[in-house]
Formats: structure tokens, C-alpha cells, sequence
């Protein structure tokens, strides 16, 4: 018997106890011998019957008294959240779970013989010695190190003869929905039918190499054919999607021969992408279609010791014995350093600037406390089935959650004691949310649990509707309108036509937007290079064109009227500097000098601006972080969060928290919005505009029925480059956070100007109506910016209302409850809040930001998110087969060796993806 485990990756180990051959404790033992957090397992007539988590959590399983297959699973409340009831054949025919929702289970009878053994394969895998060194203690105090990379695999060998096996089987859902899905004599699932019976049934189809049992072919409910081919070691070498039509797409693969890893993947374009490898099978390399490389080296653990990109900047990573990342080092020498406790979880992070950042954690590694570098903390505590119960922030202000009996969210409290609700169906769909305001919005699906139609508290309806290939073709909005959507074959968005007029699109073979049409004006072509990179936007006789450097950045951009931005950057590809060039003559530049961390500590050059914000003399908040008093102003808000009236001016808000109408001395406002949320017309003082989008930014600007302005626009957000009105173009030039600093005409004159303070509080000088600014963002001239999710104010530093995705639980763990209403986290000079969602370090200048953030440019932008993916996918590989096979301790190990803190929550977060999507749905 197996009564301890070591690894070279943890400084702890765990012991395990036995009654007989049953493991009734798994405890963890630290470096010292010292026992620590442990779990319990307790068993029934040789069943195990109670699992006991080191909270004193236990979750129980009741059995069959005569078959003794599974019957029950109750959790750590107390709450039997599943029931099985099974036919003679020792089938699950219906489930019960903890809402009341039954499932129901049919199935064929036909007896058929056993399929064939899949065959023995024996993997190569690559030889990372010393990457981990497990050490398995016999009770008979032998020891058995091992060292192997590899994993190997049995598979348990079924009774001879015939056995009963379903030819097909029938789920019926808790809302009396049927899937059925049919299966050849291997057992593979030839076709699912999904809503079986209804309008909206819905069949896919799929076909298999009689021999190898690899799928050949997918076939979807409108008829697409996908297709996939493979070499002679099984990997997939072709997947041609549109089969058998003119229009069929391919993109293939190779791979190198020794451990059957990528080495090459051609698109649709025959752009090549090539993967290299050292005699480890560790990725070595990426070269993207232009031919730039980017470059990786490892320690004998096959863990990544440098990533070095297309310009020769090289970043180093440094690890403990355990093998944790213990410190990084940016190209400029700045480093960030992370330190564990003895159970490898992450306990401290050091900045480059010696800001530090600890985080505390219970006996089952739930992360409990996060304190700032201020002495600030941050506490998150937890039920049994580790739902967030609450999240107390460094004032001592609590937010509470509440759940039903399946875990999903059923209240929220803030600190301030206002609830809101939500209901579900017994498929987990939100039914109704009830806000604070005790405004009730119903939710309505159809068979494949879609969104047909959502109700609000004001009398106000949206319908959804969908084709059959689960696309959103028509939303029609009581308020704004009707909606239609148009796909192609490839699922590519080809038009959208709104009240405000139609937007159509075409694509090249690889996806990327080729053109775009408004009606009226001329269509918009896009070029790019071999990496995928825009290098050109025409519009009639109308071009902007870019050029990059070998790391994806970009280094120049040329608009119409011949005035040419240049950029330049550091060795950690931060932008150092702008300037704005027509011919010879320098408009203006703009410098960038940042500390370790990457804060901006100055902005120089002519087009800097040097203005501060007004001093303010007092400021209050309440305990949910609203403030109540700014200067001489008192300001109220609704239960929601909502400002009401800032002491000068008053806002009114409808059922869907959207800000509607505001007043106060020289000005009224009102604005409207269509079912996705933008906003499509505002009237300023008895003055209405109209907008028509491409996506989510404004292309055409409509008064009294007459188009009164247009847009030429990059793919990137917030971004415009020219301007066309009854008097002319206008063209755009932006600063560093997409701010405009000024607009010229089509020689190149400077004709206005702007200004902001760090907070946008912003001074024009010139008499154009331009709308964008700072931020590249509207100003509507009320003293707000229109953030698309929420407004803001740049006097009082802040949104008008709280973030709407601030109170998912999945947000506030990463967050640690963070200021709902703060703007970029009160660094104004370094993000941007495009959606007024989350700060973003990248406004949107294409590859001025790849880099930095993985957005765009190419392989290179993307290579260290994909690497660190690729090593740590490879890390649990070889630890979580099974090495000790007894499930219970291979799933122990593999949380307990594989899986870090963050990795665990992240991966808790996306089990509760539904429970997220859901709360998100009924705010966004």
C-alpha cells in the first residue's frame, strides 16, 4: 500500500492512512513531519459513503441496497443535489436534482457485440529530465522513485460475448426538452437530434473511418459540411470547413516526427506559420509567415527560461526548486518577483516598483485575504460547496451572496443593504432578476435554451430570433427598433440593418474583413499583410496606410491628407515617443518616460498638456463607495447605484439601468439605445443626432432624416482617422490612450485643438463639432463622456453608476473588490475603459499595443500566452496519469503537485460559467 507521496515539486507531502485495502485519510505533512489539513474518507458495506474536506465539508453518496449502484449525492449543506433511478440493466433512466428538475433517460435495447479493444498505444513524450521527481512510500518502508516523463495507459478488459448496448439514446431535460443521439456499433455518436420535435430541432451528423474510429466528417443542421483528413500517425493534417463547395476553406498541419507536435500550419492564404523544437520537444521557436522569429529557451525541467521576440528583446523567467516561477525580468531589467508558502501557493508579488501584494488562503487553498501595498485588505469568505458568501474590502464594507440549492447566485446584498434577486428555470436559464430598485425583468427561452424574449419592469420588450444554425438573425426592441442580421456560410456577420440605415461586409479566405459598405457611401477595402497585419484602409480616393516593425508594432501611419504619425519604443516595447510629421515639417510630438512598473512619470513635447484638475476642498463617501459630497455639492443616487443628482444636475435612469434623460442649468439631455446596448441617438438641448454603427463605433451621424457626418474608421475601437461633413474632412490625430490632441484639414493645417487634464477634463480650441475626444471617446458636451456602458464624469473623476459586471463573484475574486465607480482604477494617464467595463492598457492602436498586450500583431504578439499555455498543459500531463493507480489519490495529486491557486480559481470561475453568464446577461 502506497502510504506516502513526494514530489520534488512541493517542499509538503502527503501521508495516507488505510482501513484494510481503503484509504480513509490522505493528510498533508509538511517539510518538518508536522500534519496538517487532511481529508477523510469513510465507507458503507465497502462503499465509499462520506468524503470529508478539511473544513469539515462532507459530502455524501447513498446506494442501491441491492444493486449497489448510486443512488444519491448530498453536499457539504446538507442538500441532495442528485438522484439516479435506474432500469433492470443497471442504466441511469431519470435524474432528480436538488430545484426539483427531472431528466429522463431512454434507450434502445438491441444486443449487440462488444466493439474491439481500442488499440495499445504507446506515446512518445518529451524528455524533460528533472522535471519531476515523484518518490511513492510502500507500507513496508520501501521507496520507489520515479523519474518518467511518460505516461502509459491499460484499459480493463470487458466480459466476452454479448452485452446490452443502445443503439440509441433519448435525454429528456428538466424543462421536457429531448436530445437524442444515435450510435454506430463502436460506440460513437453518429447524429444528435436536439429539441427532437419542436420548431427549432436542430440535427448534426458525423462520420468515421470504419477502421480507425477517427472522425471524417461533421455535417451541421443547414447542411455544412466539415471535413477532416489525417496522416499516417493519426494526427489531423486537413480541416476543410464548407466541403464539397465553392467556397470550402482548408487549413493544414505537419508535425515533426519525434514527439507528433505542430510543426507547420498553413491558412486558407497558404501563409505558413512553422513550429520548431529542441531534442527535448520543448518549443524552441515561431516563425511567423514574414518570416520573424521569436525564441524560447528551458532548464532540463522543460520549463521556460527566456522568450526573446523578432528585435532581440529577451525576457527571463527564474524558478524555485519546486518549480515555481519565482521572479521575471523584462527586457529594460525590471523584475517581478513572487513568493509560496509550503504548499506552492502564491503568497506575495513584488512589483518592479517594490509594491507588494500578499494574498492568504484557507486549508483548502480558497483564497481569503489579498492586501495591497497601502496595508489594505481585501476578505472573501465561503459556504461549503465553496460558493463566495462574501467580500469584505479594506474600509470594512461587506457585499453579500446568497444561493439556491443547485449553487447558483439567488441574491446579492451590498453594503448598503440593498438585495437584488435572481430565479432560474430548472435548466439553469435566468427567469427573473429583480433589481434593487425591486424592478422584475422576465426572461423567456426556447427549446435549445436561447433567449427568445426579455420583459422589463417599464412595459419595455426585446424578441430574439434565431436561424438554424444557432445564429442571432432579428432582434426587435419596443423602444429602438427592429434589427436583422445576415451570415455567410462561415458564420461571418454580412450585414446588419437597423432604423438608422444597413452596414454590409465582405471577407477574404482567412476571415479578415475585406470590405465594409454604407449605404450611401462609398465602401471601405482592407489590405494586410502576411501576418494578418492592416496595412492599408481605402475609401474612395481616400487612404490610410501603416507600416510595422519586426516585432508587430506599429511604426507609422499615413492618412489622406499626407500627415504621417510616426512611433518609436523601448526595448520593452513601450511607446517612448509620437510625432506628427506633414512632409518636412513637424506639426507636433508627444515623449514618454515610464517608471519599472510601467506608470507614465512624464509627457513632453509640444503637444503635451500640462493642466491639473481643479483643487476640490472636501469629499465623502457612503459604505458603498458612493460619493455623497463633492466640494459643496450633495449628490443622491438610486437603489441601483445610479447617480441621481449631483447637486447641479438631475438624471433619470429607465428599467434597464440605462442612464435616459438629465437636466440642470443650460442643459437637457435625452438619449436612446437598441437592444445591444448602444447608444443610437441623444437629444442636447432640443438638438437630435442619430448614429448608425459598425459594430461598436459610430460611422454616420443622422439629423432630421439628412446624414450630417461621416466616419472613416480603423478595425481597432476608438479610433477614427477622418471626418467628412457639409464642410469638409477632417482628420484625427491621438496621443498615446487615443486622446485627440488635434484635427487637421486636407492640407494638413492644424484647425483644432485639444487639451485635457489627467481625468479628461477637457479645453477645445478651434470651432469644429468633432464629438471625439479624449480617450477617443464622445463628449457630449453636457459635462459627460459616454463610456458605451456607462457615463462619465471628468469633474468628478468617475462614473455616474456602478460597473455592471463589478458584482459578479468571478470578477470581485481577481479584482479584490475594487471601487465599482472608480475609472481605470484611478490611473487615467496609463488605461483607458473603452466599454466602461474594465481598464485596458491598449486603447485599440492596433500594434502599437501587441506586444505588450498579445493583441494582434502576428505570432509574435501571441507567442507568450500560447507558450506558457503549451508548458503548463505539459507539466500536468506528466504528473496527472495515473502514477498511483487509485483514483482518489491521482485526482489528489494532480490538484495538490499541478495546479496553482489562481489556476485553480480560474478553472472554479469557468465551472461556474453559466452562473456568470447568467448574472452578466441581466446587467449588460
Amino acid at each position: 500500500q502506497v502510504v506516502s507521496l513526494a514530489s520534488t515539486d512541493s517542499q509538503s507531502s502527503l501521508a495516507i492512512s488505510y482501513s484494510g485495502a481503503q484509504v480513509t485519510k490522505v493528510q498533508v505533512q509538511d517539510p518538518t513531519g508536522a500534519l496538517g489539513a487532511s481529508a477523510n474518507y469513510g465507507y458503507l458495506n465497502g462503499r465509499l459513503d462520506k468524503v470529508t474536506d478539511p473544513t469539515g465539508g462532507a459530502t455524501q453518496y447513498g446506494y442501491d441496497t441491492v444493486t449497489g449502484v448510486m443512488t444519491t449525492i448530498t453536499d457539504p449543506r446538507g442538500i441532495t443535489y442528485l438522484k439516479n433511478e435506474y432500469d433492470t440493466s443497471g442504466r441511469v433512466v431519470k435524474q432528480t436534482v436538488a430545484d426539483g428538475g427531472v431528466s429522463i433517460l431512454a434507450y434502445s435495447a438491441e444486443t449487440l457485440p462488444l466493439p474491439p479493444l481500442p488499440p495499445s498505444i504507446a506515446p512518445t513524450y518529451p524528455d524533460c529530465t528533472g522535471a519531476l521527481t515523484i518518490t511513492i512510500a510502500l507500507a513496508d518502508s520501501n521507496s520507489i522513485p520515479s523519474t518518467n516523463c511518460g505516461v502509459s495507459y491499460s484499459y480493463l478488459v470487458p466480459p466476452s460475448g454479448p452485452v446490452i448496448r443502445s443503439q440509441y439514446t433519448t435525454i429528456t431535460d428538466a424543462r421536457g426538452t429531448q436530445t437524442r443521439m444515435n450510435f454506430n456499433d463502436a460506440g460513437l455518436v453518429t447524429s444528435q437530434v436536439e429539441a427532437l420535435g419542436t420548431p427549432v430541432e436542430r440535427t448534426t451528423t458525423h462520420e468515421y473511418d470504419s477502421v480507425t474510429n477517427q472522425k471524417l466528417a461533421t455535417t451541421d443542421s443547414l447542411g455544412r459540411r466539415t471535413e477532416y483528413a489525417y496522416d499516417a500517425a493519426g494526427n489531423l493534417k486537413t480541416l476543410t470547413r464548407l466541403a464539397g463547395t465553392s467556397g470550402a476553406v482548408s487549413t493544414t498541419f505537419t508535425y515533426e516526427p519525434t514527439y507528433n507536435q505542430v510543426a507547420t500550419i498553413t491558412d486558407p492564404l497558404l501563409h505558413v506559420t512553422t513550429f520548431s523544437y529542441d531534442l527535448k520537444g520543448s518549443l524552441i521557436k515561431v516563425t511567423d509567415p514574414q518570416g520573424k522569429e521569436t525564441l524560447m529557451t528551458y532548464n532540463d525541467a522543460c520549463r521556460p527560461l527566456s522568450l526573446t521576440d523578432p528585435l532581440g528583446h529577451t525576457t527571463t523567467f527564474a524558478y524555485d526548486p519546486q518549480g515555481n516561477l519565482i521572479q521575471t525580468i523584462d527586457p529594460l531589467g525590471d523584475a517581478t518577483t513572487r513568493d509560496y508558502d509550503l504548499f506552492n501557493r502564491l503568497t506575495a508579488l513584488t512589483n518592479p516598483s517594490a509594491f507588494i501584494t500578499q494574498y492568504g488562503y484557507d486549508v483548502i487553498n480558497r483564497l481569503t485575504q489579498v492586501n495591497d501595498t497601502q496595508g489594505g485588505g481585501t476578505a472573501f469568505t465561503y459556504d461549503p460547496n465553496g460558493n463566495l458568501l462574501s467580500v469584505t474590502d479594506a474600509k470594512a464594507q461587506t457585499t453579500l451572496y446568497g444561493y439556491n440549492n443547485m449553487d447558483r447566485l439567488a441574491n446579492r446584498t451590498d453594503p448598503l443593504l440593498a438585495s437584488e434577486g435572481y430565479l432560474y428555470d430548472l435548466e439553469g436559464n435566468l427567469q427573473k432578476f429583480t433589481d434593487r430598485k425591486t424592478q422584475m425583468a422576465q426572461f423567456t427561452y426556447d427549446a435549445l435554451n436561447r433567449r427568445t424574449q426579455a420583459a422589463y419592469a417599464d412595459g419595455s420588450t426585446t424578441i430574439y430570433t434565431y436561424d438554424a444554425g444557432n445564429r442571432l438573425t432579428q432582434i426587435v426592441d419596443s423602444v429602438s427598433g427592429t434589427s436583422t442580421l445576415a451570415y455567410d456560410n462561415l458564420d461571418r456577420l454580412t450585414s446588419e440593418t437597423t432604423p438608422q440605415g444597413i452596414i454590409s461586409y465582405t471577407y477574404d479566405a482567412a476571415g479578415r474583413r475585406a470590405s465594409m459598405t454604407v449605404t450611401g457611401q462609398a465602401t471601405v477595402t482592407y489590405a494586410y499583410d502576411n501576418a494578418n497585419r492592416v496595412t492599408g484602409i481605402t475609401q474612395g480616393s481616400s487612404i490610410v496606410a501603416f507600416a510595422y516593425d519586426a516585432a508587430g508594432r506599429r511604426i507609422s501611419q499615413t492618412l489622406p491628407n499626407g500627415v504621417v504619425t510616426e512611433y518609436s519604443y523601448d526595448v520593452a516595447s513601450r511607446l517612448t515617443e509620437i510625432k506628427y510629421m506633414k512632409g518636412s515639417t513637424t506639426l507636433g510630438n508627444l515623449t514618454y518616460s515610464y517608471d519599472a512598473t510601467g506608470n507614465k512619470t512624464r509627457a513632453g513635447g509640444t503637444w503635451a498638456s500640462v493642466s491639473l484638475p481643479q483643487a476640490v476642498s472636501s469629499t465623502l463617501y457612503n459604505a458603498n463607495n458612493q460619493m455623497t459630497q463633492f466640494s459643496a455639492n450633495t449628490l443622491t443616487y438610486d437603489a441601483n447605484g445610479n447617480l441621481t443628482n449631483d447637486g447641479t444636475k438631475t438624471y433619470s435612469w429607465d428599467a434597464r439601468n440605462r442612464l435616459t434623460s438629465m437636466s440642470g442649468t443650460g442643459v437637457t439631455a435625452s438619449f436612446m439605445y437598441d437592444a445591444l446596448g448602444r447608444r443610437i441617438s441623444k437629444t442636447i438641448n432640443g438638438v437630435t443626432t442619430k448614429y448608425l454603427y459598425d459594430g461598436n463605433d459610430i460611422v454616420a451621424e443622422i439629423k432630421n432624416g439628412v446624414v450630417t457626418a461621416t466616419y472613416l474608421r480603423s478595425l481597432n475601437i476608438d479610433e477614427p482617422f477622418m471626418r467628412t461633413t457639409a464642410t469638409g474632412q477632417e482628420f484625427y490625430h491621438a496621443d498615446a490612450l487615443g486622446s485627440v490632441m488635434a484635427l487637421t484639414d486636407s492640407t494638413g493645417a492644424i484647425k483644432t485643438t485639444y487639451t485635457y487634464d489627467p481625468f479628461g477634463n477637457t479645453t477645445v480650441t478651434g470651432t469644429s463639432t468633432n464629438p471625439f475626444q479624449y480617450t477617443g471617446r464622445e463628449n457630449d458636451g453636457t459635462g459627460l463622456y459616454y463610456y458605451r456602458a456607462r457615463y462619465y464624469s471628468p469633474t468628478l473623476q468617475r462614473f455616474l453608476g456602478e460597473d455592471p459586471i463589478f458584482t459578479l463573484r468571478c470578477l470581485q475574486i481577481y479584482t479584490g473588490g475594487k471601487n465599482a465607480y472608480a475609472y481605470v482604477d484611478n490611473n487615467p494617464i496609463r488605461y483607458v475603459d473603452p466599454f466602461g467595463l474594465d481598464k485596458n492598457e491598449c486603447p485599440g492602436r492596433g500594434q502599437v499595443c501587441a506586444v505588450k498586450c498579445g493583441l494582434g500583431g502576428g505570432v509574435s504578439g501571441a507567442v507568450p500566452c500560447a507558450f506558457t499555455t503549451v508548458i503548463t498543459g505539459q507539466a500536468c500531463d506528466y504528473v496527472c496519469g495515473k502514477i498511483v493507480g487509485i483514483p482518489i489519490l491521482d485526482n489528489i495529486l494532480c490538484d495538490y503537485i499541478c495546479k496553482p491557486i489562481f489556476e485553480k480559481k480560474k478553472n472554479e470561475c469557468d465551472r461556474n460559467t453559466q452562473k456568470c453568464v447568467t448574472e452578466c446577461r441581466s446587467r449588460c
